[in-house]
């Protein structure tokens, strides 16, 4: 066993110690500390009168050196080349703590300038690259909130550069922003965001382009931000293109327990888009709908034409619940004896139920729900050429054959 490590002198000792010691060996002891720290040498400037006297050129100097590439940096280089940018910007995140936060703020936003400008010669195979990028926006957000930028040039800036951007820098920037942008900043923000959003042309099916999904990403963000959920289905309903447009708006209301706008929102939708594709999404989510939807409900009503293109194979493609397999009338939540009309949607989903296969019933749910809507199952995947059924083993090989020994008859 190595010996015990003594306890670190606590502050109140070391502060015994420094009103007692020499005062000229006090002076140089702290020159010879401010030589090696800017951050220290421009307090210690800033406490002897001097205007402006943080100077960012050494910091820049490193950022520089640490993220511009000349050539190209391949895999086995890329974890060195994050650690050096790792380490030059832990100098611009101790700014904010050293006092320094505004200029850290520019700093951290000429950082992200040198890194998106070299994104494309390193081999960002592990993902050092967006590692980089989320700490500096961590930086960036720090800085802001213990500096003091002006709210509306800050705003510009995060819009211009979230939409000028090809790795979403400042994509989601609220609501953590809010308080620092202000009344006005947030006002700015929102001109110049719903000024894009207008000057895109309507959107077209598989319409995916970068500038388009970026600035409807920050008016979807905004709206959400300062209208909840009803703010973003506003948002999502100028450009319903396709059905996936029209179960994220479903999905949104029945994640906030909205289920009949979102029965209501399928309807609309499913008219205009593929209804197979949307009943086999959203139907096996919906069967386990909260206590009071019925079967039926869930098919959206009997007469319906999501009822009426879901037939009873394929409405029965997930299992019905338990009352309704179990071959009585299912019982009201408020009365235990009480039964219930029969049902001609259960009773068809029960003889379907009963008429499928052991295999169909043991399938997982997306198959059976493939079977129900494609006629078909899916078929299982199929084994890789270079991997073996299980409980196949190579044959043993041949004997190695030593010199002098007779060859195998044939």
């Amino acid at each position: 066993m190595g010996e015990p490590r003594p306890k670190p002198l606590s502050d109140r000792r070391l502060r015994s110690f420094l009103r007692g010691c020499d005062q000229e060996w006090l002076i140089e002891q702290l020159m010879t500390a401010a030589k090696s720290d800017r951050a220290l040498w421009a307090r210690l400037a800033i406490a002897a009168g001097q205007e402006n006297a943080f100077d960012d050129r050494d910091i820049r100097d490193r950022l520089e050196r640490a993220i511009d590439i000349p050539d190209f940096v391949d895999y086995g280089g890329a974890y060195g080349y994050f650690l050096h940018v790792g380490e030059a910007l832990d100098e611009v995140e101790r700014l904010v703590g050293a006092g320094f936060a505004d200029a850290a703020i520019t700093l951290a936003e000429y950082a992200l300038e040198l890194l998106e400008s070299s994104a494309e010669r390193v081999d960002d195979s592990d993902g050092g690259l967006s590692e980089a990028i989320a700490r500096l926006e961590e930086i960036h957000l720090a800085a802001c909130e213990a500096g003091s930028p002006d709210p509306v040039e800050l705003a510009e800036r995060l819009v211009t550069r979230a939409v000028s951007s090809d790795y979403e820098v400042f994509l989601d920037v609220l609501p953590a922003y809010e308080e620092v942008l202000g009344s006005a900043g947030l006002a700015q923000y929102r001109q110049l965001v719903e000024q894009g959003w207008r000057k895109l042309p309507p959107k077209k099916p598989n319409d995916y382009g970068a500038r388009r999904f970026v600035i409807t990403h920050l008016m979807e963000n905004l709206a959400e931000s300062s209208g909840g959920t009803d703010g973003l289905i506003e948002v999502l309903a100028r450009d319903l293109t396709s059905t996936y447009d029209v179960l994220r708006i479903a999905e949104r209301l029945c994640a906030d327990g909205r289920d009949d706008e979102a029965l209501t929102w399928l309807e609309r939708g499913l008219a205009d888009f593929d209804l197979t594709s949307a009943c086999a999404i959203w139907l096996p989510r919906s069967t386990y709908a909260p206590a009071g939807v019925t079967w039926r409900a869930r098919c959206c009503g009997p007469t319906s034409p999501t009822a009426r293109a879901w037939r009873p194979s394929a409405r029965c493609a997930m299992p019905p619940p338990k009352a309704f397999r179990s071959g009585g009338n299912a019982r009201s939540p408020g009365s235990p004896t009480h039964h219930q009309p029969r049902d001609p949607g259960r009773q068809g989903a029960r003889r379907w139920w009963r008429s499928c296969s052991p295999t169909t019933r043991s399938m997982p749910p997306g198959r059976r729900l493939s079977t129900a809507v494609l006629g078909r199952s899916v078929a299982p995947p199929r084994a890789h050429p270079c991997r073996e059924p299980p409980g196949r083993r190579h044959p043993d090989p041949p004997p190695r054959r030593r010199p002098g020994d007779r060859a195998p008859q044939p």
